[in-house]
């Protein structure tokens, strides 16, 4: 596995993670782990972990989606 990209903050971590097939990734959001995802799955769950995030630690107008 190769780490692609990493938010190394307290208390939940978020990793992209790539296999050596160009079209296998991995997203670690805390003590989730999606594993073996596509390009376009990769992106949808690394989204929604970054904005999760975001939406916790009060940095966005709205708790969730509408």
């Amino acid at each position: 596995m190769r780490l692609c990209f990493e938010i190394d903050e307290k208390p939940w971590p978020i990793r992209l993670e790539q296999r050596g097939s160009k079209n296998s990734f991995r997203v670690t959001y805390g003590y989730q782990v999606d594993d073996q995802l596509t390009y376009e799955q990769a992106a949808s769950k690394l989204g929604e972990a970054i904005m999760h995030r975001a939406a916790c630690e009060g940095m966005l107008d709205s708790g969730g989606p509408d």
